[in-house]
């Protein structure tokens, strides 16, 4: 204590040291004795509760002098002991030197902001952040006082972890240490997990481009090979085309516009494997009815009766004491002619051994053919006679000496007014039965005829001789139309397709050739096979030949082109043989001892006509048939006829497609909604595309028996409309938009193509593959009721159908007989023909052709 003007003045000389004399302040402060802490805990700075050599300076003081006005502000001291005497004086001192002071607002909410902000500062734990004096802690309050601004502020977060980790800097090292390992643990895991997802992606986008190619590979690949008419396999390319990406919906297109639009020819039953005892085939016949088949089998000379349902042979003795040289079909129910030298009976296949007419013959007999439609035979005998026989009636029709040489070859036409025929003299010449006039030809053959052609009009006559050259004839007086054709060696087959205007030839020298009928050029390509050309037929349709040799080759080419492949699964073929109704082909291989029958009739999709015969024209109301330009609804797509033969679409993103066929267009459309366009070549060949992609959807579709004019998208995505030249409309089906097929179709169509691809890449043929093995081992393809499924089950069923229940596509209602009916109650000369197309060989289309031509005639002169 000091005295200043008389009054006593207390001076605190250091804080923290000053001893207190009243006795009752002992409990709160320490008397400071030799070897003791010097000071009161309380107000000690941190520097000097250290209790080492740190320097200590007046900041001490103002350190003490911030704890008196926080004490004086709250009533108590920032480091109080907790629980009054339990506390130790050591525990004090910790705490000053390591834990911060509470701020002033914990006490008294007033407290906040400016006055908590000095005193903080005043006690702050570094002398550094003090006030470096008592004068300018004394200004700093006057601030707060008058409501100036202050020199401190509010410690920060990083201030006071800044602190914390000076007073725990062993324990934050080792924190520090651990969470940079984990750090570093988890920045690498982190750097590895990203590099292998971006390696994954990269993988995944590797995988998908990879996936894409070889997708794009197959695809590609069965386009080629469906232009080449390889359909098994382009189908094979197309179904692993699937497998790799099942929603490539432009090969599901192109597999169900193949399927749907290709002519299968496949074994209707099981192959009949040769009994042990049978070597040799020899002239097969085949019966629609069961059906079954009979041949000639040699060692001994036997009948045979093969029965593809059960695939038993049965052998019968043939009743002639000398050899068998003809064995002939005939049209109706199982009957069959069998002739030897001299004696020719009708006998049926349901009694091997039973005659039922028997004819003698004089002489020689060296021909016998039978008329496609009628019982009626034809016998060619060596002394230049022809004779008609009525198998129905056991009758002989007719008989004329037509020459003085031996008849080597013979031809009716369908209604046996026409007998061609020519001789080993070189003679070729025509009998006119109604008329029983007779035209022939002389020196016109320099070797013997060995093949002759009519075809069912009686208009034409063909014919070939032993050194290889051909002729055309007008038949009602044998007038020459064309030739000399020639051939590389003796011809021994030929055909007339009056409809297409074209000639059939094949010869020894192992071609067979089609030729233009009203100038005898040739159509290429020829049709090689590896031996003679012995036997040819037109199938069902007429519009392909199958040819067939002696040293195995079978091929099926079309009329229209002369594009052709091998025959499928008919390969070292020895005898062939076609039913009169041109449905069967049988076929025998003696070398892999095995008989098969083949249907030939199942057609391909067709286009039919809405209302057959109602006159009403609709082309005025159809629109343009070829646009320069069209554009979707929404106008996201736009195309353009740039040229002849290319279509350009352009869509929102600016990328263009450009699609070119092999022919001029004539019509193309635009659906409006831009999934598909379309567009059909002066060549019938109809064309569609996704114009978004430029990806074909489906192979070049041969639109045949229609003369049309234009064509335009129906409301169907499954239905393109035609406009015929006759102003009708007709409707021909197409595969949907965007179509998704389940993986047991894609086994189901390998099987209807013959063909699949193997792991591997090799194309190897499915076994078991005849249409009734197919019919009976089928997926169905009912599980769901996916659009997926409905689509695959219609194609399915479609294609499995008979050709009575055909109808024009998989999902149309319409069978083809009741299509007939329609076309015939028209009564009209060009749908009646239109209905021979569906079916060749219907009676009453012909009858109604024959009346209409009757009618047609001009009356004869009185």
């Amino acid at each position: 204590m000091s005295e200043i003007d008389g009054r006593p003045v207390p001076k605190v000389i250091d804080f923290g040291i000053a001893r207190a004399l009243d006795v009752s302040l002992t409990d709160q402060v320490l008397f400071t004795e030799l070897h003791q802490i010097i000071g009161t805990p309380g107000y000690m700075s941190p520097e000097q509760a250290a209790l080492d050599n740190t320097p200590i300076d007046g900041r001490s003081d103002i350190y003490g002098l911030g704890i008196l006005i926080f004490e004086t502000l709250t009533g108590k001291q920032p480091f109080a002991l907790k629980n009054g005497h339990s506390d130790s004086i050591p525990e004090l001192l910790r705490r000053v030197i390591d834990e911060e002071p509470p701020l002033l607002s914990r006490f008294d909410p007033d407290l906040r902001g400016e006055i908590e902000w000095v005193v903080s500062k005043a006690i702050a734990k570094d002398p550094e952040d003090r006030y470096d004096s008592a004068g300018s802690l004394a200004r700093e309050l006057e601030r707060v006082l008058e409501n100036r601004p202050v020199h401190a502020a509010a410690p920060s977060q990083w201030y006071r972890v800044r602190k914390f980790i000076q007073r725990n800097r062993i324990s934050v090292l080792a924190g520090a240490l651990a969470l940079i390992a984990l750090l570093a643990g988890a920045t690498i895991s982190t750097f590895q997990y990203v590099k292998a997802t971006q390696l994954s992606e990269n993988l995944q986008l590797r995988e998908d481009d990879l996936r894409n190619e070889f997708r794009n590979s197959d695809f590609k690949m069965g386009l080629q090979l469906a232009a080449r008419r390889k359909t098994g396999d382009a189908i094979a390319h197309f179904c692993r085309a699937l497998r790799t990406d099942p929603e490539h919906h432009a090969t599901a297109s192109c597999l169900l516009a193949l399927l749907a639009n290709q002519k299968f020819i496949k074994e209707s039953h099981p192959p009949i494997p040769y009994p042990d005892d049978i070597e040799k085939v020899r002239f097969p016949l085949v019966f629609e009815s069961g059906p079954y088949l009979v041949s000639l089998i040699d060692e001994p000379e036997q009948l045979a009766k093969w029965a593809p349902e059960t695939g038993s042979v049965s052998k019968h003795p043939t009743g002639f004491e000398e050899p068998v040289n003809h064995l002939v079909a005939l049209p109706s129910g199982s009957r069959f002619a069998i002739a030897t030298n001299h004696a020719i009976e009708i006998r049926s296949a349901d009694i091997l051994t039973s005659p039922i007419f028997r004819f003698e013959m004089e002489s020689s007999i060296t021909i016998l053919t039978s008329s496609r439609t009628t019982n009626i035979l034809a016998c060619g005998t060596s002394d230049g006679r022809v004779t008609l026989l009525n198998a129905e009636t056991g009758e002989a029709i007719a008989e004329r000496a037509v020459s003085e040489s031996t008849i080597s070859a013979l031809a009716l036409a369908h209604d046996n007014r026409y007998i061609g025929y020519g001789t080993e003299a070189g003679e070729a010449g025509i009998w006119r039965l109604g008329m029983d006039l007779h035209f022939a030809t002389e020196n016109s053959h320099s070797s013997a005829v060995t093949a002759l052609a009519i075809p069912e009009s009686g208009s034409h006559l063909a014919s070939g001789d032993r050194e290889g050259i051909t002729y055309l004839w007008e038949s009602r007086r044998m007038t020459q139309l064309a030739g000399p054709i020639y051939h590389g060696d003796a011809v021994r087959v030929l055909s007339v397709n009056s409809a297409h205007q074209k000639l059939m030839s094949a010869s020894d020298d192992g071609y067979a050739r089609l030729w233009n009928m009203s100038d005898g050029t040739l159509t290429p390509p020829a049709q090689p096979h590896r031996g003679p050309v012995t036997f040819a037929t037109q199938t069902s349709s007429a519009t392909e030949f199958i040819t067939g040799g002696t040293n195995g080759t079978l091929r099926i080419w079309s009329i229209l082109d002369g594009s052709g492949e091998s025959f499928p699964n008919a390969a070292q073929t020895s005898a062939a043989a076609v039913s009169p109704d041109r449905k069967y082909l049988a076929v025998f291989s003696d070398l892999r001892r095995r008989g098969a029958l083949f249907e030939i009739d199942r057609d391909p999709a067709w286009p039919y006509r809405l209302n057959p015969g109602d006159e009403t024209d609709h082309s005025d109301s159809f629109g343009p048939v070829l646009p320069q330009e069209l554009s979707t609804v929404n106008g996201k797509i736009h195309v353009r006829l740039s040229s002849g033969t290319m279509l350009e679409a352009t869509n929102t993103t600016g990328q263009e497609h450009s699609m070119r066929t092999q022919q001029p267009i004539s019509s193309w459309t635009l659906r409006p909604e831009g999934s598909q366009l379309a567009a059909l070549t002066k060549g019938g060949k109809l064309m569609i595309w996704d114009p978004d992609s430029g990806e074909e959807l489906s192979p070049p579709i041969r639109l045949t028996g229609a003369n049309i004019t234009g064509i335009r998208f129906g409301d169907s995505d499954r239905q393109i409309e035609l406009l015929l030249q006759d102003g009708e409309l007709a409707k021909f089906e197409i595969p949907p938009s965007e179509p998704t097929l389940p993986p047991s179709f894609l086994v189901f169509a390998e099987k209807i193509g013959g063909k699949k691809l193997t792991e591997e890449g090799e194309l190897k043929n499915v076994t078991n593959d005849s249409f009734l093995a197919i019919s009976k081992d089928r997926h169905t393809f009912t599980s769901s009721n996916e659009a997926s499924h409905q689509v695959a089950e219609q194609y399915a069923n479609w294609l499995l159908s008979d050709r009575t229940q055909r109808t024009p596509g998989p999902g149309q209602k319409i069978e083809v007989s009741q299509y007939i009916e329609s076309l015939l109650n028209t009564g009209k000369a060009n749908l009646i023909k239109e209905s021979l197309r569906l079916d060749p060989g219907n009676q009453r289309a012909i009858e109604m052709l024959k009346n209409i031509g009757r009618r047609s005639r001009p009356n004869p002169p009185e």
